[in-house]
């Protein structure tokens, strides 16, 4: 894992340690075709979660905050979310682990 400072966005040490998680080392993920960027976050203790950044103006993380709650209050699957401050494009959700879906479907054709 890497805690490059030159790699992490402005902001990120500060609301990981709002969210409890300050001590946590950071690991950049690869990123998407989009403005957000990602980050593997994991406590000494083994705990990990996974950390995105949207930072506004370009994106809103807003709408998946709203989808996930809404999955979560309809009892489907969708992340925890630890800690968020929408305004500023940070949210710290359950790690699904780096399988991706194709991948794990592929593997457990059962489980589609």
């Amino acid at each position: 894992m890497t805690d490059n400072a030159r790699d992490l966005p402005d902001g990120l040490h500060d609301f990981l340690d709002r969210a409890g998680w300050g001590n946590a080392a950071i690991e950049v993920i690869p990123g998407d075709a989009s403005s957000r960027r990602y980050f593997r976050v994991r406590r000494a203790n083994g705990e990990g979660a996974m950390l995105m950044h949207a930072p506004p103006p370009h994106e809103d993380p807003e709408p998946f905050l709203k989808v996930a709650s809404w999955l979560h209050d309809n009892a489907l699957r969708a992340p925890a979310i630890y800690a968020s401050e929408a305004a500023k494009g940070w949210v710290l959700l359950e790690d699904f682990g780096e399988d991706r879906r194709r991948d794990w479907i592929d593997k457990h054709p059962e489980g589609e």
